[in-house]
């Protein structure tokens, strides 16, 4: 890879007591191990409804506006085409292919013929498909109410605030086409929801001030295409982690806790290095503590198993403990990495 798997993406935010809280983008491996050979994807849409009838009943039954799933279903396909641009597993090709297939409703259409998957990958220098086959969605607004105390000009009387509740959810269904193999590596039906709500001094300024249905079913619908994403290529997410600060004023962990908030964690390793050979009990196991958390983020992962099996082991730290399977997590996680990403 490019980029080490771990990276302090952000310093602290919120402090705990004598720990401190960082942030740190995480690769996290796919779900589903799509083949080497397959180095390009290309992106088509195959959601056109058979029916044209069927398509203008649906949308009467569902208040649909004419043309609210085709830009809801590109919406999809350009969310998983920015999730796997962020990705180092594929190069991929948003196309404008556009096929019949099962339109709305939660059922997969036939798979498509190989010869025609070997035609759409041929043109676009593809060596695979993911195909958006099925697409619908919805957008549901209740109304609430409840009484709230409201203070004016030094006065607090009781009135009645009006909410307003929009819940935007769309059901997806892809699938992935290896034409090499004559396989379908992955076939997936899920559905992704969002709520948004607002409020008011009457049901209509509650009304007026929630998302419109349109930008809520498309901010959805781009969200879940990038969900889907992540079953068949490694994705970045954001964890948190915790470094000691502080330790009955202990200066060296102290100043290792500085270096590394500014990202001197060899600095930062040989101050808490100190620590360990100076001091003893739960200060020289926040030190190992720490060392396994830098050693993390900067993706030495077998050394920071042994740094916090020694905190834990040699002095007692509980949450040393707590860490060590999530440190295991990432270690399998690596190796997934590693035969997802061809090294």
């Amino acid at each position: 890879m490019s980029r080490p798997i771990f990276f302090l993406s952000s310093l602290l935010l919120l402090a705990f007591g004598c720990t401190k809280k960082v942030y740190v983008s995480v690769m996290k491996p796919a779900l589903i191990n799509v083949p080497q050979q397959v180095k390009t994807v290309a992106l088509i849409n195959r959601t056109i409804p058979e029916s044209k009838v069927a398509n203008i009943l649906e949308g009467i039954l569902t208040a649909e506006t004419p043309g609210e799933d085709k830009e809801g279903a590109n919406q999809a396909l350009i969310g998983l085409n920015n999730a796997l641009l962020n990705s180092p597993r594929f190069e991929v090709k948003l196309t404008d292919v556009k096929l019949k297939g099962s339109g709305s409703g939660g059922v997969l259409p036939n798979p498509l013929a190989w010869s025609e998957v070997e035609k759409i990958c041929q043109t676009y220098s593809a060596e695979a498909i993911v195909s958006l086959e099925t697409y619908d969605s919805d957008f549901l607004v209740t109304n609430t109410s409840k009484i709230v105390n409201k203070t004016e000009n030094g006065q607090t009387r009781k009135v009645t605030e009006y909410y307003a509740k929009g819940v935007a959810t769309v059901k997806m269904g892809f699938r992935f086409y290896d034409p090499k193999l004559k396989t379908i590596a992955d076939q997936y039906n899920f559905t992704y929801a969002n709520t948004w709500s607002a409020s008011g001094s009457n049901p209509a300024a509650a009304l007026a001030g929630l998302i419109m249905k349109n930008v809520a079913v498309n901010r959805v619908s781009n969200a879940a295409g990038a969900v889907y994403a992540s079953r068949i290529a490694p994705t970045w997410v954001t964890e948190s982690r915790k470094f000691y600060k502080k330790s009955h004023g202990n200066t060296s962990l102290s100043m290792g806790f500085r270096r590394a908030m500014v990202r001197d964690y060899a600095g930062a390793e040989e101050a808490w290095k100190t620590v360990i050979q100076t001091s003893h009990g739960k200060t020289a196991g926040k030190a190992a503590y720490n060392l396994a958390v830098a050693c993390e983020i900067q993706g030495k992962l077998d050394e920071a198993k042994k740094w916090i099996i020694k905190s834990y082991s040699d002095y007692a730290l509980k949450k040393a403990r707590k860490f060590s399977p999530v440190i295991d997590q990432r270690i399998w996680e690596r190796d997934q990495l590693q035969e997802q990403l061809g090294e």
